[in-house]
């Protein structure tokens, strides 16, 4: 289908799913959902992820991804057919969840550059994404996902250490910190039209002075990638992250929304996020895993970045591929009033 009409669909089923409207109810969606990993919150979409996905030159099909495999995900999944006349791409994914996690030991180490483990002293350890300016505020900034720098939003700005690497890479307060906590944007918060988990930490003078593009020396202009984009060529996409280090993959999904899990302070909450990028790694591999959140990922024969890795899953127990939920850049951006460091 043309993408007008692909963008239609796509928003006719994303009201449905959320007013409980298909052929299996929201309710029972949900239900399945919590049972298989309870949380706080009730996931609005139910656990079901929505979006878009190129077909061919100018030719598009609905993408949708089941973080549940039951009977209910099923009649989801065919009433969506019926409404795209088979016009849809359907994978199971399992859960989303942002990609914070545990690790080993890391040595601190200067210049500071990105894809560097990095996290707020509360949390587990996550990624360094990029250096940033603030217009006429003196200082370099790091940004990363607000899951990583600020502890999902209970941290106090100003306060709150950002530590080099992070707590479970060995960092520490006081000796392991590279700046604070600067401005947090709450998660799921929508900036436009995307949904945006992402904060900035203030350097230390001292650390300021020592920052290194490193791996992704040479980035041009961040790109606002869209259905359109997908629909002229394979976009290719890369990251370098704490955990994967170098990776490659390409986008399948645009203007995506999923239901994403995270964990704070061991209690699990569910929130919905809007207009996201899917991308799926290379030869059947993760394009990210667990402590990869905040990376950049931009294109490697262009670089230009493109977003920030958020959430993912894995292609274990059952899953059909491996996915990558990754966050526009553009907008991130400018909802934090921030350019990248030349």
């Amino acid at each position: 289908m043309e993408l007008t009409s692909a963008l239609a669909l796509r928003q006719e089923i994303f009201e449905a799913l959320r007013a409980g409207k298909l052929e299996s109810s929201k309710e029972r969606m949900a239900c399945a959902y919590a049972a298989a990993s309870p949380a706080h919150k009730t996931p609005a979409l139910g656990g079901v992820g929505l979006g878009i996905t190129a077909r061919g030159p100018g030719r598009f099909a609905l993408l949708l991804l089941l973080q549940v495999n039951t009977d209910e995900a099923h009649a989801v999944a065919e009433d969506v057919k019926k409404r795209t006349h088979g016009e849809t791409r359907i994978e199971y994914v399992g859960h989303i969840r942002a990609q914070a996690m545990h690790m080993g030991a890391v040595t601190p180490t200067l210049p500071l550059r990105p894809g560097m483990s990095i996290g707020h002293p509360a949390i587990t350890a996550g990624t360094l994404g990029a250096f940033v300016t603030r217009g006429d505020q003196s200082g370099v900034y790091v940004l990363s996902n607000n899951h990583v720098l600020a502890n999902c939003g209970n941290c106090i700005a100003g306060l709150d250490e950002v530590l080099q690497p992070g707590p479970d890479d060995g960092g520490v307060t006081t000796v392991s910190r590279i700046g604070a906590v600067a401005d947090v944007v709450p998660l799921g918060h929508i900036a436009g039209d995307v949904s945006i988990d992402a904060a900035l930490g203030l350097l230390d003078e001292d650390k300021a002075a020592q920052c290194s593009w490193g791996p992704l020396q040479g980035l041009r202009d961040p790109v606002h990638l869209t259905g359109e984009a997908i629909g002229m060529e394979d976009i290719r996409v890369a990251m370098y992250g704490r955990t994967t280090k170098t990776s490659e993959g390409r986008v399948i999904g645009v203007e995506t929304s999923t239901d994403i899990e995270y964990l704070q302070e061991g209690t699990k909450r569910v929130e919905t996020f809007v207009n996201q990028l899917v991308v799926e790694g290379d030869g059947g591999e993760p394009f990210s895993r667990a402590g990869d959140s905040g990376s950049l990922v931009y294109r490697p024969d262009s670089m230009e970045p493109v977003g920030l890795v958020v959430a993912g899953n894995d292609k274990y127990q059952g899953r059909d591929i491996s996915v990558t939920f990754v966050t526009p850049v553009v907008p991130v951006l400018t909802e934090l009033g921030a350019a990248l460091l030349p």
